[in-house]
């Protein structure tokens, strides 16, 4: 029965001599019975080993049960062996030990997926304390949990002046932070949420924030939210505004004056309205990141949704494939991958945008940013890879290029016709100044006293 079981057993009497041991053991040592019954324990281990054993040993010869885990030598592996063993003492009629009974189990397999599960998890949690978009966590009573780097960046705190404290601290509007834990709290997910943020330098950050929670057996463990910072855009769009407002202002004061170019003008403003609709759609549709690790080769470890969102493979079609397919051909041929890995390696991140691929061939216009990730003795272990779509961007900036063309031409053009109608009405007021001032000096003095007062007036007006 002993030897039917998958674990080792074995049994060493008061002088550690081994009288018994199943056919699990025999293999695992790689001895035959003869070779091992009746031998002493000192003699089928080697010295460091012995010691350890025999150390526990005593344990239970002294009457102890004990269980322990160590590394032993055997001549089966060349590398150590990890051991989980229970060492049961074995008494007599008397009341005297007799020796103890071992079971033995071989965990070295186990041991070896336990370290490579905590490198993996160092390699994640390291991947995303250092990612380029801000991530925190909180409770359902609203206190911060936890916030990676990117997120104390953006804002300039310190973990111990922003985690633990509650996230209305740092809502510039505090009814916004009420309303998002309620709706979270109805389990639903939000998508570029828009609030402001308080820095720690009294300065504010626009902030779009995406957010849903984890739920544990119906209980609210805490949300996971991406905030991503907007300041930039949201500050052009303002800029837009104003810019448009003067515009309007400009025709509304032209308006009575340039009657033949109020069609024109309503149609700037049309298509005015036009691009600012176009580029507010683009603020409130801005695409989530692609964020992916990538390992010393540019082989894909691990793929988000949003990846599969941006660039239209699934992780079954791209785990395991290199970072280089999403480049154009011409930026593979002239090795635009590898020389963004190299600076990476040197720099610690390489930051880069163009023209990107998609799976079904269409192009996009990405901000890449490769950063390299380190183990506890600083060499590289792999990169991650974060990319924003940023196509929309790209093309509204050269509408807004090609529209300061316009309204420069059009500037130039009033210019022109305000130059045009003053130079057109001075001729004639000279004339009637001119031909009034002779009449004046010649026969002004012949004419009735009414009529030189209204010939002076008439010359006072055509000079005024």
């Amino acid at each position: 029965m002993l030897d039917a079981l998958p674990a080792m057993v074995y049994y060493l009497d008061k002088d550690y001599r081994y009288m018994y041991a199943n056919v699990k053991y025999r293999e695992w040592l790689g001895l035959e019975a003869a070779a091992l019954i009746g031998k002493g324990l000192d003699t089928i281990f080697e010295k460091a080993t012995y010691d350890c054993l025999k150390r526990y040993s005593d344990q239970a010869m002294g009457g102890e049960t004990i269980h322990f885990e160590t590394d032993v030598h055997i001549q089966t592996s060349v590398d150590p062996v990890s051991i989980e063993a229970t060492l049961i003492p074995d008494w007599d009629d008397q009341d005297r030990i007799k020796g103890y009974l071992a079971l033995i189990q071989d965990v070295t397999d186990k041991k070896r997926e336990q370290k490579k599960l905590e490198s993996k998890n160092k390699e994640l949690e390291d991947y995303v304390d250092h990612a380029a978009i801000g991530l925190h966590w909180v409770d359902s009573s609203g206190v911060i949990l936890w916030a990676n780097k990117a997120e104390l960046d953006m804002l300039g705190y310190k973990p111990d002046e922003y985690i633990g404290h509650p996230i209305t601290e740092f809502h510039v509007d505090q009814k916004k932070i009420g309303i998002l834990l309620s709706r979270l709290g109805n389990n639903e997910t939000l998508n570029q949420y828009e609030s402001e943020l308080r820095c720690k330098d009294g300065s504010t950050r626009t902030v779009h924030i995406s957010s849903n929670v984890l739920w544990e057996e119906g209980k609210f463990i805490h949300t996971r939210c991406f905030t991503v910072d907007v300041t930039e855009q949201k500050n052009l769009f303002e800029a837009l505004k104003d810019s448009e407002q003067k515009y309007r202002d400009l025709s509304a004061d032209l308006e009575n004056k340039i009657v033949e170019r109020t069609k024109d003008i309503e149609r700037k403003n049309d298509e005015l309205r036009k691009n600012e609709e176009r580029y507010q759609r683009m603020i409130g549709e801005v695409e989530d990141y692609a964020i992916l690790l990538i390992d010393l080769d540019g082989i894909v470890q691990n793929w988000n949704k949003g990846a599969e969102k941006i660039k239209g493979y699934s992780e079954q079609e791209i785990i395991g494939k290199s970072f280089k397919l999403f480049y154009l051909p011409e930026d593979q041929a002239s090795g635009l991958p590898e020389k963004l890995i190299g600076e990476a390696t040197i720099q610690g991140k390489a930051l880069q945008e163009g023209w990107r691929r998609r799976k079904n061939g269409t192009a996009f216009w990405g901000s890449v940013l490769i950063t390299a990730l380190h183990n506890d003795k600083g060499q590289i272990v792999g990169f991650t890879k974060v990319t924003r779509d940023l196509t929309e961007r790209k093309l509204a900036e050269e509408k807004l290029s090609k529209y300061a063309q316009e309204l420069e031409f059009q500037n130039k053009e009033l210019e022109q016709f305000a130059y045009a109608a003053s130079h057109d009405m001075k001729e004639p007021l000279r004339k009637i100044i001119f031909y009034n001032s002779f009449i004046s000096e010649g026969a002004g003095n012949q004419l009735p006293e009414k009529e030189r007062t209204f010939l002076g007036r008439s010359i006072g007006a055509a000079s005024r």
